[in-house]
């Protein structure tokens, strides 16, 4: 993809952005830039030069409050909110905030019936059991049905990948073909939600596939302060150095070209904002 053609991706997530602050605003619910869109914020004071996705952050419940009014059209008809309850084809466990009327295929999802649009990712943090056999144990369980998910859902998790990834997946995806979609999804929502009312010391990003990198003290996002981000300010945690610190190691280095991690976008069509 031209970098030209990049930055009018960039721009388009950064205008479901700004659509999302107005209403997370104007209802009192906490949001903060999350993972690389947070280090870009830090680092380049707007998207990662190379970035092709734009993410947040919300504790569980806000995410639940943010769901109910974008389903109420308080995001306008421009916009329309995707997880599996919402598109029956939806592979993942957390969300994306679309924008209607454009294409964005990838190649681990050129197979699926989801919908496909431009989006920013949604992920709700979820309380974190207190014990590290605990922890170990709902992490390897929960990436076994997400990958079952995603096979099932004709996700091709291990595209573009070596061919040791690709027999890693081969017992999932046969064990894919004998799962019942609802009962994978049951048993992911079990998890996450099974710390609800313990007084959790830490949270979780509930992406499905995260480990110990992502695993946070709750008390990191308690406070959220204003950032610059592109042309607007934006929430960010206000113990943004410790999160980008653990998550990245020393975030301020630019790694090299062969490290930068891009989606491998297959298809991409603006729309109506083609210029």
């Amino acid at each position: 993809m031209s970098n030209r053609r990049l930055r009018q991706l960039q721009l388009l997530q950064l205008k479901i952005l700004k659509e999302v602050k107005r209403v997370c605003d104007s209802n009192n619910i906490p949001y903060w830039l999350d993972a690389g869109t947070l280090l870009g914020a830090v680092r380049h004071k707007g998207a990662i030069p190379w970035d092709d996705d734009l993410d947040i952050g919300l504790l569980e419940s806000d995410y639940r409050r943010l769901k109910a009014l974008v389903l109420e059209g308080e995001l306008g008809e421009d916009f329309f909110w995707e997880d599996w309850e919402t598109d029956p084809f939806y592979g993942f466990p957390y969300a994306k905030i679309c924008l209607q009327g454009t294409e964005y295929v990838e190649e681990k999802n050129r197979k699926s019936s989801a919908r496909r649009a431009i989006f920013i990712d949604v992920f709700p943090y979820y309380p974190c059991a207190p014990t590290a056999k605990e922890r170990a144990w709902e992490s390897k369980k929960l990436k076994v049905l997400t990958h079952l998910l995603l096979c099932k859902m004709k996700y091709e998790v291990w595209a573009g990948e070596g061919i040791g990834k690709i027999l890693k997946f081969l017992p999932i995806r046969i064990c894919s073909h004998f799962t019942d979609v609802k009962r994978i999804r049951k048993d992911m929502m079990k998890i996450f939600r099974r710390h609800y009312g313990e007084a959790v010391q830490e949270i979780y990003v509930g992406d499905g596939q995260c480990g110990a990198r992502w695993l946070f003290p709750k008390q990191w996002f308690e406070t959220l302060i204003d950032m610059q981000y592109e042309d607007g300010l934006y929430k960010v945690p206000e113990k943004y150095k410790d999160y980008l610190t653990k998550v990245y190691g020393d975030y301020q280095i630019i790694p090299d070209e062969k490290k930068r991690e891009c989606h491998n976008i297959l298809s991409l069509d603006l729309g109506k904002y083609e210029i």
